[in-house]
């Protein structure tokens, strides 16, 4: 097997028109522009054909939706394809002490990023989970826009052709609402899997059906995490604790670096079962008893029905607030 280090590896940088690629391979490098479209991205495997490259591993940004159309078609092409967080990028570049910023630098940048630290292989979602994103996702921004709206109304505008157009505007909201909702039901009766990850989630009290959409969204049917501590950490919902010294002694707290769909959606459903879950009523109990402030106990909440959640859909079996957890195999007598 060959030395990790002794694979190129390519940094792609972005955008909506046109990206950029620097190749590196053993101190050596090249780099090139191409358009962003299905011409450029032969250009792409022309160019790299000049430069005899057969194993390579492509690093580029999460930059919206616009770098998806290119990892999909070199992923087609069997190249190793890693999509990261734009914020590690940022953080290597202040670990380099950077002070330019170009298209053709952030890609070189990438690249350097890709041969340091090797981040794992990005696979595409499936459509129907694509599509759930989108839907949900919007209808977190109708929602906002209507409140958005009902405050302006409420706020007491003395011109009635304003108000007018108001009421007219949360009507048509309201109706957009009501579309994107119908075609998320559809989704379910059209993707049997889909509506059976839907029934888990929402078997757990106090998860509704946005919720469980979001998840379905944002998650997808959860491959990509094998253990709860990291659906935590993607949450958002680890805590964080800042402590140096003997003067420094921070609070802990959420962290807050993660998903924050998915962590707002999750917020609702643990006040709803702080009230109605028995397993969630018992655990707040416990909380309240040794002393935890209500803050902190609605975080814990939200936690815990996060890995209730994720336990359900790894064994396939509906949440039930009265099973046991069974103890290490090496203690089990």
């Amino acid at each position: 097997m060959k030395n990790q280090e002794s694979h190129p590896v390519l940094g792609v940088d972005i955008s909506k028109l046109t990206f950029n690629v620097a190749w590196l391979l053993e101190g050596s490098e090249k780099r090139h522009k191409f358009n962003n479209n299905l011409a450029g991205f032969n250009q792409l495997m022309s160019w790299l054909s000049k430069l005899m490259v057969e194993d390579l591993h492509v690093c580029m940004e999460a930059t919206g939706r616009y770098y998806e159309p290119l990892a999909e078609f070199l992923l087609s092409h069997g190249y190793l394809v890693s999509v990261v967080n734009a914020a590690k990028i940022k953080g290597h570049a202040n670990a380099e002490l950077k002070r330019l910023k170009t298209d053709s630098l952030d890609a070189s940048l990438i690249a350097r990023f890709c041969l340091a630290h090797h981040p794992p292989a990005w696979m595409p979602q499936p459509t129907e989970i694509r599509e759930v994103q989108e839907a949900e996702r919007y209808l977190v921004s109708l929602k906002a826009m209507r409140t958005q709206e009902t405050n302006r109304l409420k706020a007491g505008l003395l011109c009635a052709a304003v108000c007018v157009q108001i009421e007219i505007h949360i009507q048509q909201i309201d109706s957009n609402i009501a579309e994107i909702e119908k075609f998320l039901r559809l989704q379910l009766k059209k993707h049997e899997k889909l509506a059976k990850h839907f029934n888990l989630i929402t078997s757990v009290i106090g998860i509704g059906e946005v919720t469980a959409f979001t998840w379905l969204g944002e998650l997808g049917y959860c491959d990509t995490f094998k253990h709860a501590r990291q659906l935590e950490a993607y949450a958002g919902l680890s805590t964080s604790k800042v402590q140096s010294g003997t003067s420094v002694h921070g609070r802990e707290r959420l962290s807050k670096v993660g998903n924050h769909y998915l962590r707002t959606a999750f917020y609702m459903p643990a006040m709803s079962a702080i009230r109605c879950n028995p397993a969630m009523i018992e655990f707040k109990d416990r909380l309240t008893e040794h002393g935890k402030p209500p803050k902190l106990i609605v975080g814990a909440v939200m936690r815990k029905l996060l890995r209730i959640a994720f336990a359900v859909v790894k064994t396939q079996k509906a949440f039930d607030y009265k099973h046991v957890a069974s103890p290490p195999k090496a203690l089990a007598c």
